[in-house]
Formats: structure tokens, sequence, C-alpha cells
């Protein structure tokens, strides 16, 4: 009998922090672009396509990414510290708490 890798390997080839509705932002984005830029060129407005290719080529990956570190933080990160008890939440900040939903992760009786 031999040892397998086969069954060793996970069965999925996705990353499950990676949902399909990033991807649809992604391309409903790149869509957009798309469809100003053929607009600019074909309207003969060469520079503003330019500029806007320019701009969005650096633009819309750090849009992403920031919006990404705000999802962990906002829906990962500070959930979960707060209900295992590492974060402390302030009493005059229990407002802040409320708006954000967050308060469901507090142990009553906690403010």
């Amino acid at each position: 009998m031999g040892v397998s890798q086969g069954n060793a390997l996970s069965t999925f080839s996705y990353s499950p922090f990676h949902p399909g509705w990033i991807s649809a932002q992604i391309v409903f984005i790149s869509l957009v672009v798309s469809v100003m830029m053929m607009v600019y060129v074909n309207g003969g407005q060469m520079e503003k396509a330019e500029r806007l290719y320019a701009r969005t080529r650096w633009l819309i990956p750090l849009l992403w990414v920031l919006l990404m570190a705000y999802v962990f933080l906002k829906d990962l990160y500070l959930p979960y510290n707060i209900l295992a008890g590492e974060i402390m939440w302030p009493k005059n900040l229990e407002w802040l708490a409320n708006w954000l939903d967050y308060a469901r992760y507090i142990p009553d009786g906690y403010f």
C-alpha cells in the first residue's frame, strides 16, 4: 500500500476570504473605466483617456486595498478581539459600539 498525497490536499481551489462580490466589484469598475476610455478615445479626447488610464492604474488598486483593510478591521479583527475580551471597549465610546453594531459582541453588564 502506497501513501497517497491526494487526500491530504485541500478541496478548495480558491481563498475563502475572497468572496464573489469582490470579484464582481473589480469587474464592474474595470468595465466602467473601459467604457469611459472608449468614449474619450472615440471622441478624440486622447489626453483625457491617457489621464484616466494613468490615474486608475494606481487609484483603483489603492482603493481596493483600503477597502479590504477596512473590512478586515471592522468585520474580522475588532469583533473577534472584543468577543475574546482582548479589547476593552471604553465607556465613553458606547455610542460608537452601538453605531458599528459591536454592542452584540460585548458581554451584558459591560457598560
